[in-house]
């Protein structure tokens, strides 16, 4: 749709004005005889109209700085919430490395779900990523351990939802089961993040996940990278492993709040 500015508006206005002002200056008999100023009139009206003109710019200026604002406070907040909300399917009931590219957008998706919320200290759901009660449930714990520990500037990463990827290595472990490591920055800050995926019901889902920052919550939890293996889907099955990694987290909560 074709729009017209209130400040075109009022030039135009003014030009075509000066014009018929010019014009019964020069040609009317008329306004000579009564001695009217019609340049001191033509100059009140441009006075005036100088002013709407600036106060309507104002206006805009104004209206535009608040759009922007408001644009700025949501943006973060709905894109979690569209990655939250986000699903991910495949046509068959395993996935094969013909799923490759929707296997790393799904990482991807996880991957800035997780730091946006780390960043922008929000609530989300990883509900259409992880299906396993344990892993679900430490994962949101993770967040929020993770949230209280970057407002206190106790990481050496910089999160965010905005991430570039780098390196992506994508491997096959059984049938239905995926290796995925991504390697992306944010802000100069190199992290990296790797991944155990598999299909439940044509849905891609994470059975495993591991970050791994030097100071990060999950490497507290879950072990150092060089002992940290991903390479078993039933992990979080194992209500020992389970118990041994929330005691962990618990404690390092614990000394995080003192």
């Amino acid at each position: 749709m074709l729009t017209v500015k209130p400040i075109s508006i009022i030039f135009n206005f003014l030009e075509t004005f000066w014009e018929f002002v010019a014009f019964l200056y020069m040609e009317s008999e008329f306004v000579r005889r009564r001695g009217v100023n019609l340049k001191k009139i033509a100059l009140i009206m441009l006075v005036f109209l100088t002013l709407v003109g600036c106060s309507q710019k104002e206006n805009d200026l104004v209206n535009v700085e608040s759009s922007e604002k408001s644009a700025a406070e949501t943006s973060s907040p709905t894109l979690l919430s569209d990655l939250a909300n986000q699903e991910f399917s495949i046509k068959e009931n395993q996935i094969s490395a013909g799923n490759h590219d929707s296997i790393v957008t799904f990482g991807k998706a996880f991957v800035n779900l997780y730091t946006g919320a780390v960043a922008e200290q929000e609530r989300v759901t990883f509900e259409n990523y992880i299906s396993n009660k344990n892993l679900l449930k430490f994962t949101d714990k993770v967040l929020d351990v993770e949230q209280k520990q970057n407002l206190k500037g106790g990481t050496g990463v910089t999160f965010g939802s905005d991430n570039t990827f780098n390196k992506t290595e994508f491997k096959k472990l059984d049938e239905n089961l995926y290796y995925l490591s991504l390697t992306f920055s944010n802000q100069g800050s190199g992290m990296s993040c790797k991944l155990l995926v598999q299909s439940e019901d044509k849905a891609l889902k994470i059975v495993d996940w591991y970050f791994g920052n030097k100071d990060g919550v999950d490497t507290a939890a879950t072990g150092h990278p060089a002992v940290r293996k991903l390479d078993n889907p039933e992990l979080w099955d194992d209500q020992q492993w389970v118990d041994h990694v929330f005691k962990k987290l618990e404690k390092y909560e614990s000394e995080l709040n003192t």
